[in-house]
């Protein structure tokens, strides 16, 4: 709904941004994607993991707990590849969020 009601130049701007590595100029715009609230927030993100010697995992994962509260990157991480000791596992496997290993 929200980048329906976008402008061609909010569409540009956010675009243009990404292109030209200008975070503020990109984040003015996607904050309206990112800021629902209601029915409007996010309901589920879809996420993909490669593991060397198996088949991608590809699921949707729910951003919050049943009670409201934010869920990380660790809890994807550990529903779904089971008990993750983040600190630990780091130091065997290699997490990279779009290019970009957190």
């Amino acid at each position: 709904q929200v980048i329906n009601g976008m402008q061609k130049k909010d569409h540009n701007q956010l675009w243009t941004g990404i292109q030209n590595d200008k975070f503020d100029q990109f984040w003015s715009v996607n904050r309206k994607l990112m800021e629902g609230e209601g029915d409007d927030a996010f309901k589920h993100i879809p996420f993909r993991i490669h593991q060397p010697d198996s088949l991608p995992i590809q699921k949707l994962f729910k951003p919050q707990s049943e009670d409201g509260n934010p869920l990380t990157l660790e809890h994807l991480l550990k529903s779904t590849l089971g008990e993750f000791d983040w600190p630990a596992e780091q130091k065997l496997k290699k997490v990279i969020v779009l290019g970009i290993q957190p």
